[in-house]
């Protein structure tokens, strides 16, 4: 059986969540000026929606490739040198 890490994220996916996220946006404030008919709750309301969709889209943005450069990548190297030092003492155990 494949690992779920190793089949790719289809792109058509992507381009049509992001497609999803725009009409989104688009339509979310008439939606809640149409229920909430408040000045204040409306655009506040419209705002913390928005934020917490757009956030756990860029978070799974995020997720998808975990590997790399950037500040909250996980680092190849380390993650390396990590395995072979369990490696050594597997290694180790095993010789004794």
């Amino acid at each position: 059986a494949k690992k779920i890490s190793d089949v790719p994220f289809p792109f058509s996916f992507a381009q049509l969540l992001a497609v999803i996220l725009l009409v989104f946006t688009i339509m979310l404030p008439i939606y809640v000026a149409a229920f909430t008919k408040s000045y204040i709750a409306g655009p506040l309301l419209t705002f913390m929606v928005f934020h917490s969709i757009t956030c756990v889209n860029r978070l799974a943005e995020i997720l998808e490739n975990p590997f790399g450069h950037d500040m909250d990548d996980i680092s190849l190297e380390d993650f390396h040198m990590r395995f072979l030092q369990v490696m050594e003492v597997t290694i180790a155990a095993l010789d004794v």
